[in-house]
């Protein structure tokens, strides 16, 4: 059984040697691969790399339903099923693989060492461990070779044994006696077995790490409100009061705290700073990336497919295909540039919002985060947003919140993410979220007239309240659904869907109509009205607007679209119009006129014409003078604001 101590190990591993696919099971930190040998052949527990062990037949091996004790993780069976297959699941070992074992067990031969400590010699060439290294330096380039093998457990023979190999082929040749000495000191330095072992039960689970200028303690730990491993920080103060009841011996014999021992130690965990790239760890850093859930794997998924385009796609199948492609984009380049764009989907309870997001986010394990609370991303304190690859706001809205909305468009579109756990520095991680949006209300979010950011779906209440229909989904999705979606949408041809240009949806045109300012909804009505002024005025309201016309121009206004329309009128209108809708933030005159020309660019600059009696109510035949406002005809009005809207209306309706 080869045992992967971690995601990152596992991949290393394949990419040079290229793991044949067999009975698999996940563990806390990586998984098992299980093989059998060709007969005859018999192998011995060994280290193939860092991380990388061969179990045999003698060692103890957790499997499958077991729970593991700390993290509460559960161990699962990823690919096959023994107790349901039996051992048809298991493949032979690689050709290549059992070839490196073989090697290793060479070294050990040629050296005279273990297994494990041929591993190393495999991996760093003794020969090579004091090449360009100045004399002045040798002696402790050959100690901390050995503290590094003996923080490994190997046997002191070992070490020996390959610093020896080292010290001969240096050149000039290392005294013989010195490379012992440096064994020894290295050994005197951990002067029992229980040192190295307590170093390496803080190194699990503990690391020194620098987090906005500051030296802190990076804790690994399991969050049972999220169900998911995660990290905090702690500073060194606290650090050291959680061991300060636990102590041991130091290389002199003095007792002291193992928090000491262990922040001393050349052999502690460290890194230089914190990232979360899913394309390959950075040497020195702590990488937030775990990987996906599952393996790809071909097989069907189609009743959830379905559901998508039938449900959340309202039975539009361009859109559900583009729908497709923002999923498939983010599981095919996760640490790539993304389009800047979120899903929305809007639409009343028990409709299937969740069942779609939900069953997506499975696929990314720890880096899926389901929020009910919209401070949960809009908050100050988002630590919990630093590892996000998709996050799920269950029926949460932002409509008519300004501020928060512009947090929300930073999130999707900005490339860094400023994350700020409480009562500790800032630290910048890449924002890798990717956002759906699930609401009930009918104004989720404020979207502008040229919004580029929210897809906004209504989605179909065919389905609403149907449990049947969506434990069906469930039940297909658990047993290989999972991964059949994950292989399909990895192999999907995207690149012909343009993810920046979001579909014109009824949905979107509702969320900018709800988010127009003041000047803009008037501007809107007046439109779909088709008239200058509305029809919708009662007596009290006209009898206001007679003051600047007579009854028959009123008349006019309300009959008609009109070219040109006094502006005193006009504003007159707008006025009342705010009052019925209780709507704010009413403009100044001058402002008003500027804003009715960024939506018409056509309309003319303000025009002073004499006004005599049957234009007004002045009842005299002296002129006077009034302003008036040239508009272009309905058509062109209305060309207009679609163009500014980016999207066609039906104003027929």
């Amino acid at each position: 059984m080869l045992d992967f101590d971690s995601v990152n190990a596992r991949k290393d591993f394949h990419k040079k040697y290229r793991l044949r696919k067999t009975l698999k099971s996940e563990t806390t930190r990586g998984y098992h691969y299980f093989y059998s040998l060709p007969e005859g052949e018999t192998l011995s527990n060994m280290d193939l790399s860092d991380n990388v062990e061969l179990k045999t037949e003698k060692s103890l091996i957790t499997l499958p339903p077991s729970i593991h004790i700390k993290s509460g993780k559960p161990y699962i069976w990823l690919r096959g099923d023994p107790i349901k297959n039996g051992l048809k699941d298991i493949k032979p070992l690689p050709k290549n693989i059992l070839k490196l074992i073989k090697k290793i067990q060479n070294k050990s031969n040629q050296y005279g060492v273990t297994s494990k400590a041929a591993c190393a010699a495999n991996l760093l060439d003794p020969n090579r461990i004091l090449a360009g290294i100045p004399e002045g330096e040798r002696n402790n380039t050959l100690f901390r070779y050995a503290c590094s093998m003996m923080a490994r457990n190997y046997q002191r023979k070992d070490v020996e044994a390959i610093i020896l190999v080292a010290a001969s082929n240096a050149k000039p040749q290392f005294p013989k006696k010195e490379a012992l000495e440096a064994v020894k000191s290295a050994f005197s330095y951990s002067s029992s077995t229980e040192v190295s072992k307590l170093i390496k039960e803080l190194n699990e689970k503990h690391a020194v790490i620098m987090v906005g200028g500051k030296c802190r303690i990076l804790n690994e730990v399991y969050d049972p409100v999220l169900k998911r491993p995660d990290i905090n920080f702690s500073p060194l103060v606290d650090f050291k009061n959680r061991y300060s009841n636990r102590k041991s011996l130091d290389q002199n014999g003095k007792e002291v705290l193992i928090s000491k021992l262990w922040l001393d130690s050349p052999e502690r965990r460290e890194y230089k700073g914190i990232i979360f790239e899913p394309k390959g760890d950075v040497s020195g850093y702590y990488n937030l990336w775990r990987g996906f859930v599952f393996e790809p794997k071909e097989g069907h998924w189609g009743v959830f497919k379905r559901h998508i385009k039938m449900i959340i796609a309202d039975e539009d199948e361009k859109l559900a295909k583009w729908i497709l492609a923002w999923m498939a984009r983010i599981l095919q380049d996760p640490g790539g540039e993304r389009p800047g764009t979120a899903l929305v989907l809007k639409g009343g309870q028990g409709i299937g919002k969740g069942v779609f997001s939900n069953q997506f986010g499975k696929l990314f394990g720890n880096h899926f985060l389901h929020v009910s609370n919209k401070q949960q991303i809009t908050g100050r304190f988002n630590h919990h947003l630093k590892d996000a690859l998709l996050v799920f706001g269950d029926e949460v809205t932002w409509g008519g919140l300004k501020q928060e909305v512009n947090i929300l468009k930073a999130m999707i579109t900005e490339d860094t993410n400023l994350c700020e756990p409480k009562g500790e520095n800032i630290f910048t991680v890449k924002n890798r979220i990717n956002l759906i949006v699930a609401s009930n209300s009918e104004w989720p979010v404020q979207a502008e007239l040229s919004e580029r950011r929210f897809c906004v779906l209504n989605v179909s209440e065919k389905e609403k309240q149907n449990t049947v229909y969506f434990e069906k989904i469930i039940n297909q999705m658990e047993n290989g659904g999972y991964e059949a979606m994950l292989y399909d949408l990895l192999n999907m041809d995207i690149s012909k869907i343009n993810l920046r240009e979001l579909p014109k949806t009824q949905g979107l045109l509702e969320q900018k109509i709800l988010s127009m300012g003041s000047v803009e909804r008037y501007w809107y009505e007046k439109l779909t009205d088709g008239t200058t002024l509305s029809s919708q005025h009662t007596d009290k309201k006209y009898t206001y607007l007679a003051q600047y016309a007579t009854v028959e121009l009123l008349d006019t206004y309300r009959e008609n679209w009109c070219t040109d329309v006094l502006t005193s009128i006009l504003y007159a209108d707008y006025k009342l119009f705010i009052e019925t809708l209780n709507l704010r933030n009413i403009v100044i005159l001058n402002h008003f006129a500027r804003k009715l020309r960024e939506l018409c660019p056509e309309i003319g600059a303000r025009k002073r014409i004499n006004v005599y009696d049957g234009y007004s109510t002045c009842g005299s035949s002296i002129p006077k003078r009034a302003n008036v406002l040239p508009i272009p005809h309905l058509n062109i009005c209305r060309k207009l604001f679609q163009d500014k809207l980016g999207m066609k209306i039906d104003w027929e309706l």
